[in-house]
């Protein structure tokens, strides 16, 4: 017997066992590349997913997670399906977590299978990932300009209170100041308010206190184009210092449309009340009580003679009656005045708040405002005042007596880690309002002299010229005569006026010879709101425009897209909820982010 064994069996099967090893760590070879490029994949989606949950975390819960698992999914998978295995690992939905106010937590994770190392171990390996990121605000000059025209009315104005608020309540984040952080607040109308502190941005000489006699100017300045200003500085950065204001002041027309043909020095009234009987008597002899029998537009008794109505008094013969600004009463109480007030003020809205880097200031100005009436909407106007609060062209005019790191506000363009933004918010379309009830105006409504029960048209009256001067006029808008007579500024009327705005009466023509009547005005204005919007951008302003609007026409939509930095900073608002929304998503978008692990 041969003391030799034959080992070839024994080879083989010692091979075989080798061969399971050399598999299995081959299959762990490739295993591993698989777990590694899944983990690869499971943190991209994971680190774009936190980045957007941070930069909306302000929005509400629902829309804010559908927003961040579809950039999960998209990062992940990589064609927006999510149901796809990437090398056959099935990932988990993920896990969206608000840690606080400004931080944001998304975990993923991702079963992966193993394939050939499965001969060594069957079990699938789990690869998890998870970050966190931060809303950090970014160093931030911010003018939020705001529609509070009538039109706004008490639901909508309360419910772009609530909105701004919110765009504050995000950016602030609980706290009075952040780093780097300040906020101008911008009320507009048909004209915009300046303060009535600011007198020395007043050309010399133009503002009368007397005039606004029995009451007080509020800060309204006019429109700077036209006659007093030698140019259209109403689309430019001028700053007040180089180009002066007037102020807005809107003289009463209450005895102008009930002049005496045959005797021009008289007027026709009601005397003794809207009951008493219709006689002919001189100007300086008509009493308080007595009332024109064709009352302007604007009717309210100038001077020592005049009367004030408050919001809780009874009506008497057209006292003043506008809202005070700095001031306001009740939402309710300016929907009761409605078109019917009047005064020297007409149409003007709360003083404009500079930048600030506080919070309260912020919040009281905001809950300040109320929607005021007449004169019309002219969002240039409010643009061009939002842009000289973040302009440093207007340094030495507002001279602020804050800093950023040694410089003056608001600071220079292009300022290292500085940014500057305008959120521009109407409610409808540039227009100059016409009030149908007084003269003078279209389809106004007016009485027959010598039979004061019977409505006359307005464009079928045809006063006598004032008799030969010399006349001067004084400066609340009265012919004064030779004698110390005194006579209401004699204007025709025609079917193509309005109200007056920043821009006076639209027969004035200071938007141009060739504008004689609302269309053309408003075609005027927004060619201006146009060129003033892109000089702002031109500035490297980022500029958001809201559209609070239920069916907005294909112009005002144009206007307000175009006038935005990028077709994503248009916001149309049809619906409050929808207002409310869009000042939360521009707050996100106001955050600089940063990946914390």
């Amino acid at each position: 017997m041969s003391v030799f064994r034959d080992r070839r069996g024994a080879v083989a099967a010692m091979s075989a066992v080798v061969m399971i090893g050399v598999i299995g760590f081959a299959g762990l070879a490739v295993d591993l590349t698989r777990i590694w490029m899944v983990n690869a994949r499971l943190k991209t989606a994971i680190d774009a997913a936190s980045l957007v949950a941070a930069r909306q975390i302000s929005l509400p819960q629902a829309t804010r997670d559908a927003m961040v698992e579809n950039i999960y999914w998209a990062n992940y998978n990589q064609n927006g399906s999510w149901n796809s295995n990437y090398l056959l690992a099935t990932p988990s939905r993920p896990t969206i977590t608000q840690l606080d106010e400004q931080r944001i937590q998304v975990t993923g994770s991702a079963v992966v299978p193993t394939t050939l190392f499965s001969i060594i171990d069957r079990r699938n390996t789990t690869v998890l990932d998870s970050a966190v990121a931060r809303r950090q605000g970014t160093g931030l000059e911010l003018a939020l300009v705001l529609d509070v025209t009538g039109s706004m009315g008490v639901t909508n104005i309360r419910a772009l209170r609530a909105a701004a608020l919110d765009l504050v309540d995000i950016l602030y984040a609980g706290q009075e100041q952040q780093p780097d952080l300040w906020v101008s607040v911008v009320p507009y109308t048909a004209t915009v308010n300046i303060g009535p502190e600011r007198t020395n941005w007043l050309q010399g000489g133009s503002l009368d206190a007397t005039a606004f006699a029995p009451t007080e100017w509020r800060g309204c300045v006019e429109a700077r184009a036209g006659t007093n200003y030698g140019g259209a500085f109403d689309e430019t950065e001028t700053p007040p210092s180089a180009v002066r204001f007037r102020p807005h002041f809107v003289p009463s027309n209450r005895y102008r449309f009930s002049i005496d043909q045959n005797n021009p020095l008289n007027v026709w009234v009601r005397q003794g009340g809207n009951t008493g009987p219709t006689v002919s008597v001189p100007l300086a002899a008509v009493a308080p009580a007595d009332v024109p029998i064709n009352r302007g537009d604007n009717a309210w008794i100038p001077g020592a003679g005049g009367t004030v109505r408050s919001n809780t008094t009874a009506i008497w013969a057209d006292a003043v009656w506008e809202p005070n600004p700095q001031a306001p009463g009740t939402d309710e109480q300016d929907a009761a005045r409605g078109n019917e007030g009047r005064g020297p003020n007409l149409g003007c809205g709360r003083a404009l708040l500079p930048l600030t880097r506080n919070r309260q200031p912020i919040i009281d100005q905001i809950n300040a405002l109320r929607h005021t009436h007449r004169g019309g909407t002219m969002a240039n106007l409010g643009l061009q005042l939002g842009w000289g609060t973040l302009s440093p062209l207007w340094q030495d005019d507002w001279n602020l007596p804050d800093r950023r790191e040694g410089q003056r506000l608001p600071v220079a363009y292009g300022t290292r880690a500085m940014s500057k933004a305008i959120v521009l918010m109407t409610d409808g379309e540039n227009l100059w309002h016409d009030w149908a009830t007084g003269l003078p105006g279209n389809n106004c409504r007016t009485l027959d002299r010598n039979n004061p029960t019977t409505p006359q048209d307005c464009s079928e009256l045809n006063f006598a010229a004032l008799p030969d001067g010399p006349w001067t006029v004084s400066t609340s808008g009265e012919q004064v005569g030779p004698q110390g007579n005194r006579q209401p500024r004699y204007r025709a009327i025609g079917n193509n006026d309005a109200d007056q705005s920043a821009y006076g009466r639209l027969n004035e023509r200071r938007l141009g010879a060739g504008i004689t009547n609302n269309n053309q005005a408003r075609n005027e204005i927004n060619a201006r709101m146009t060129r003033l919007c892109d000089a702002v951008k031109a500035r490297n302003i980022t500029v958001y425009t809201i559209v609070f609007v239920a069916n907005p026409s294909t112009e005002i939509t144009n206007l307000y897209r175009g006038c935005a930095s990028a077709t994503e900073n248009f916001f149309p608002a049809p619906t409050r909820e929808d207002l409310a929304l869009a000042f939360r998503t521009i707050a996100g978008q106001l955050a600089n982010l940063q990946l914390l692990e």
